[in-house]
């Protein structure tokens, strides 16, 4: 914790010596093993020095519970760097008027903190992206980390239940059976054309 303080505090330091602001940070942790691991997350200037060190100390926690960082072992840490991506021109920051707060700035240092005390993943935010069930259509992403890449929204997602969606949907999947006037389970082809008419729907028994 101390090092990653450090290493921000002096990154800040640079960052503001130059006039630049880093939109986003790479964080890169070098092994004794020869491997190396990193993650990039936002940062647009509103993290502090603090607030980049409780990221990359929830960085560590969440690599050291997924059994890929064991800094008690051989493959302990041996290089920390911090990397900028992204460098623009810092125009400065101007405050809200009449006292009020920068909310979203006091949010991301909220969720530095809660993620350094609960682990990486403890908070998200929801991204719309492609899929077929409703479930598909939202990942759930740790708040300052970048996105690996939307999937395309507009599919082709064969099978895709058309809008308007359910406003509830069951945590798992209820067993359904659709039958006809006869009494007779409907099936569908592989081209998509059903066996009889559709008469009654029962779920998990009931209809």
């Amino acid at each position: 914790m101390f090092a990653a303080k450090a290493s921000a505090e002096q990154l800040h330091q640079r960052l503001a010596a130059a006039g630049v602001v880093g939109a986003r940070l790479e964080t890169v942790v070098e092994l004794a093993d020869g491997r190396s691991l990193s993650r990039t997350y936002r940062h647009e200037g509103r993290l502090s020095a603090l607030a980049v060190a409780e990221r990359v100390r929830g960085l560590l926690e969440a690599w050291t519970d997924a059994g890929q960082l064991d800094v008690g072992a051989e493959g302990g840490i041996v290089r920390l760097s911090l990397r900028p991506e992204e460098l623009t021109a810092a125009p400065g920051r101007q405050s809200v008027l009449f006292g009020e707060r920068d909310t979203p700035q006091e949010v991301e240092r909220a969720a530095a903190r809660v993620q350094a005390m609960l682990g990486h993943h403890a908070v998200v935010r929801a991204e719309l992206v492609g899929g077929r069930g409703l479930a598909d259509q939202v990942r759930h992403v740790p708040v300052g980390d970048v996105g690996t890449g939307p999937r395309p929204p507009a599919g082709p997602w064969p099978g895709r239940l058309p809008a308007p969606h359910p406003a509830t949907v069951f945590p798992r999947w209820l067993p359904a059976r659709l039958i006809d006037t006869g009494g007779q389970q409907v099936n569908v082809s592989g081209r998509l054309a059903l066996s009889a008419a559709p008469a009654r729907l029962a779920v998990e028994g009931h209809g």
